[in-house]
C-alpha cells in the first residue's frame, strides 16, 4: 500500500500539538508504556519517540521530509510490526470488544454490517464466534489481500468490499437492511461534513428497530469508567475544564500524536485519512441526535490495559428516531 500523501496542514497539525509541552510530555510517557506492553522492541519504541521529536526540533520540516521519515521506519521495523502489531496485538483485540462492546449488546448482532473494517479482523470474528448470523465489511481502502485472507479461513455468511465513502449511501440502497451497523474508530476519521454524510446515508439500512453501534476515541462525561487504572479520565477531565473548548485543550494534543503513532507508525493505514475529528461524548450525542438518532446507551469504556495507545474509549449505541 502507498504512503499518504500528507497534508502540509496535517503536519502543521502535528508539529503543533507536539510543541506543546504538557502535550508532548504525556504523549512520550504513555507511548513507553503502553508500547512495551504490547511487546514493540525497545529499539522500535526508540525510533518511534525520535521521529516525533524531529517535529519540535525541525519546526520546518516538510509533508516530504516527515514522509520520508516515515517509509524509512516502516523499512526498518516491517518485519517486527508484521509480526508484534498485526499479529500479536490484533489477536488480542477480540477480547476488548467482547468485553467492552458486544457484551454490552442483548441478543445477537443478526445481520451486521461493519463499515470501516480496515482488515476485516472484526467482521471476521463477529461471524466465527457466533456475535452474528452474517457479515459485511466495507471499507474505503482496498484491503483485498487481507479479506482474502479472512474469507480463507472463514468462507460462510462473510463479505468484504471496496465501497468510497462517497458511495455509501447508494451501495446502502441495494444491499439490503442490516439488524446491526458497526462504526468502529470511523467517525473521527472523517471530517464534520462526510461524518454526517455517513450517518445520514446509512440510517436507510437498518432494520425497524436495528442498532447502530458506534466505538470512538471520546471521553464520556459525568460516567464512571468501566476501567482506567492509571486515572486518565480524571486528568483527561481537568484537561477539558481548562479550555474553552475541546479542540483546543491539551487532550485533544494529545490524540494527534497517539493516534499518528497507532494509523501511520504501527497499523501502517497508508490510505486511511486523518482529519482529526475527535469530540466530546456530549458533541457526539448532540450529532447524532440532530441527525435523526435516538441514543439509547452511552458507556465510558475509559482506558482499558492492553491498549497500543492510551486514548479515551466511548461506546454509543443508537436507533433511528421514531416519527
Amino acid at each position: 500500500m502507498k504512503m499518504l500523501d500528507l497534508s502540509a496542514e496535517y503536519v502543521a497539525m502535528l508539529q503543533s500539538s507536539m510543541a506543546r509541552p504538557e502535550a508532548r510530555t504525556f504523549a512520550l510517557s504513555r507511548l513507553e508504556v503502553t508500547l512495551s506492553s504490547i511487546g514493540i522492541d525497545p529499539l522500535c519504541r526508540r525510533d518511534i519517540l525520535q521521529l516525533l521529536m524531529m517535529l519540535v526540533r525541525d519546526r520546518q520540516i516538510s509533508k516530504q521530509e516527515l514522509g520520508t521519515a516515515m517509509a524509512d521506519f516502516g523499512r526498518r521495523w516491517r518485519t517486527h510490526l508484521d509480526r508484534a502489531y498485526l499479529r500479536d496485538y490484533e489477536s488480542t483485540r477480540w477480547e476488548f470488544f467482547r468485553k467492552f462492546v458486544f457484551g454490552k449488546l442483548p441478543g445477537t448482532l443478526g445481520r451486521c454490517l461493519d463499515i470501516g473494517c480496515g482488515r476485516g479482523c472484526v467482521t471476521a470474528s463477529v461471524v466465527h464466534q457466533g456475535v452474528a448470523t452474517e457479515a459485511v465489511g466495507i471499507d474505503e481502502a482496498d484491503f483485498g489481500n487481507e479479506w482474502r485472507e479472512r474469507l480463507a479461513e472463514y468462507p460462510s455468511n462473510l463479505r468484504f468490499q471496496h465501497v468510497a465513502i462517497t458511495d455509501i449511501g447508494k451501495w446502502t440502497l441495494s444491499n439490503g437492511k442490516f439488524d446491526t451497523i458497526l462504526l468502529f474508530y470511523v467517525l473521527h476519521h472523517s471530517c464534520d461534513y462526510w461524518s454526517a454524510r455517513t450517518l445520514d446515508s446509512i440510517s436507510s439500512a437498518l432494520k425497524e428497530n436495528g442498532r447502530l453501534v458506534i466505538l470512538e476515541d471520546s471521553l464520556v462525561e459525568g460516567m464512571p469508567a468501566a476501567e482506567d487504572g492509571h486515572q486518565l479520565c480524571k486528568q483527561w477531565a481537568t484537561w477539558m475544564s481548562a479550555s474553552p473548548s475541546y479542540i483546543l485543550s491539551v487532550g485533544y494534543d494529545v490524540q494527534v500524536i497517539l493516534d499518528f503513532v497507532a494509523v501511520q507508525l504501527l497499523a501502517r493505514f497508508s490510505a486511511v485519512q486523518m482529519p482529526c475529528n475527535y469530540k466530546t461524548s456530549k458533541a457526539w450525542v448532540e450529532q447524532f441526535d440532530r441527525l435523526g438518532y435516538e441514543v439509547s446507551a452511552v458507556e465510558n469504556i475509559g482506558f482499558p490495559a492492553g491498549r497500543d495507545i492510551d486514548v479515551p474509549q466511548g461506546l454509543f449505541i443508537l436507533k433511528q428516531r421514531r416519527s
